[in-house]
């Protein structure tokens, strides 16, 4: 029996909640919910974010709690201090919200918002027991698990800051794109873990693991350039009000046939790593995960470039391809160069 299964499964855990957040975050932009909170780490002020547009205007003879939102004029304003409001709006009980200049609201838009944070929030705190139960349990015994652990919560909220920088920026498109790809790290590191308390005996093969880091290569490139275009499609259903998506593939640059390029050889080389994986019986099981995984994603690919970018698809779309380069990473770690 494998003393490290309770701790091996927590941090499967972890995993799953890594992508958890990928898919929160993937409706978050999808649907345009960014913005749903216009302050962070609060949402309009408040722990508990508003649930009617009621909520958040302006009321005569009222109770305000210092740093509590409201929009008023088409802008944000915050309480100076907890008070009471008279018969109007005073202009010297408000301050105005000088980060950015969006001010609107939408119920389903905040609350998409406030959960994928509590997603993030969540996985924060499985992090902190995961540290601390790291360095109790292999302090001496395994020195690298608990710095591996650490370096979970260095990213969690290396990538929680940047969530404030993108809400800060009004959804800056660069900082849109530099908020995913940290989480690919969040989620080799408990594989890393697993891995290395599994005890796992490698699969010694040269033109395996060649074919496994080409495919590892690709599948981050086709994640950049899909980050790429999906600031491009932010840009132009922006421009046409969210509405008329068969125009929106059609006004992308040659950026997304570099896309459809690139993930052709990335299925053919995944193709590849799955034939010569399933010789090996410890890398079957992975293999087939792998190999389902490109199946399900290039469905969802072909369905957003034929069905004018359906949004329940791109969120989908977005977890395949992290789960495609975990499942890639995975085997990366069980194949070595022989000699």
């Amino acid at each position: 029996m494998n003393i490290n299964h309770g701790y091996i499964r927590f941090t499967k855990l972890i995993l799953l909640f890594v992508f958890l957040v990928v898919l929160a975050g993937g409706i978050v932009r999808t649907t345009q919910s960014g913005m749903g909170c216009p302050d962070w780490p609060t949402c309009f002020g408040n722990i508990i974010p508003p649930t009617a547009y009621n909520q958040v205007v302006f009321h005569p003879r009222h109770a305000y709690a210092k740093g509590q939102f409201i929009i008023y004029n088409d802008s944000l304003k915050y309480a100076k201090q907890k008070f009471v409001t008279g018969d109007g709006y005073n202009a010297a009980d408000w301050q105005q919200y000088e980060k950015h200049n969006y001010a609107k609201f939408e119920v389903y838009q905040t609350w998409i918002e406030y959960v994928n944070r509590l997603c993030t929030g969540v996985l924060g705190f499985l992090l902190i027991i995961h540290v601390v139960w790291s360095f109790v349990k292999f302090n001496t015994t395994n020195k690298s698990i608990p710095w591996l652990s650490a370096g979970l919560i260095v990213l969690v909220v290396f990538e929680a800051w940047l969530g404030k920088v993108v809400v800060d920026t009004n959804l800056g498109l660069l900082q849109i794109s530099a908020h995913f790809l940290p989480v690919l790290a969040l989620a080799a590191i408990p594989t890393i873990i697993i891995h290395k308390l599994n005890g796992v005996v490698k699969v010694q093969s040269n033109g395996l693991k060649g074919l496994v880091l080409l495919a590892l290569g690709i599948t981050l490139a086709q994640i950049i350039v899909g980050t790429g275009i999906r600031a491009q499609i932010d840009t132009i259903a922006k421009g046409l009000g969210y509405q008329q998506r068969q125009l929106w593939t059609a006004e992308l640059n040659g950026i997304f046939n570099m896309h459809k390029v690139i993930g052709i050889a990335l299925a053919a080389v995944c193709s590849l790593v799955f034939w010569r994986a399933l010789s090996h019986q410890a890398l079957l099981k992975t293999a087939v995960g792998l190999m389902l995984t490109v199946l399900l994603s290039v469905a969802s690919g072909l369905v957003m470039a034929g069905l004018n970018m359906p949004a329940f698809v791109q969120p989908l779309h977005l977890l395949l391809s992290s789960i495609l380069f975990i499942l890639l990473f995975s085997i990366s770690l069980q194949v070595a160069k022989q000699g």
